[in-house]
C-alpha cells in the first residue's frame, strides 16, 4: 500500500507555501506600521519646528527653523512617494515627486525665493529612495541660496 499526495492537497498541517504567504502578509503589516510611525514622527517633528520658528525673537533663527521645517518637509514627501510605490518595486517617479516639492516650496520659500520657477525636463524616470532624497534636500537648498535670489536693483550715484 503506497500513500501518494498530489500538488495543492491539504495533509492537515500548512504546506510551506501558505507559511510564505502569511509572512510576506507579517512583513506588510509591519511595513505599514513603521510608515505610519515615520509619518507620525516627521508631523510632529515638523510642527515642533514650526512652534519654535514662530516663538523666535531674531530674524536669522525664525529663517533657520523654515529653512529646517522645509528640509522636513521634503522629506516627508519622499517618504510619502516612496511607500506609495513600494509595493510596486518600481522605484521612485522623480516627476509627480520634484513636481509636488517645487509646489511647496514655492509657498513656503522665503519672499525674495517665491518667484523661483523649476522647469523639469524628464522622462519621468524611476529612482531609489537615496536618490529621490538627495533631490528632495537639493530644491529647498536651491531656493535659499542666494544665487537663486531676485537680483535687486542698485541705485546708481553719480
Amino acid at each position: 500500500m503506497s500513500l501518494a499526495i498530489r500538488a495543492g492537497e491539504s495533509t492537515g498541517s500548512r504546506g510551506p507555501e501558505r507559511e510564505a504567504l502569511d509572512a510576506l502578509e507579517g512583513q506588510r503589516r509591519l511595513v505599514r506600521e513603521v510608515h505610519h510611525r515615520v509619518k507620525n514622527n516627521l508631523q510632529v517633528v515638523a510642527s515642533l519646528l514650526s512652534i519654535h520658528g514662530r516663538s523666535a525673537d531674531r530674524p536669522e533663527a525664525k529663517a533657520a527653523y523654515s529653512a529646517i521645517g522645509r528640509r522636513v518637509d521634503a522629506l516627508s514627501v519622499v517618504h510619502r512617494h516612496h511607500y506609495a510605490e513600494m509595493e510596486e518595486n518600481r522605484g521612485i517617479s522623480l516627476r509627480p515627486l520634484l513636481t509636488e516639492l517645487a509646489a511647496d516650496l514655492r509657498s513656503s520659500a522665503p519672499s525674495d525665493a517665491r518667484g523661483m520657477r523649476f522647469e523639469l525636463n524628464l522622462d519621468s524616470p524611476n529612482t531609489t529612495q537615496d536618490v529621490a532624497v538627495a533631490a528632495a534636500f537639493l530644491l529647498p537648498r536651491l531656493s535659499s541660496s542666494p544665487c537663486c535670489a531676485r537680483p535687486t536693483t542698485r541705485s546708481r550715484s553719480g
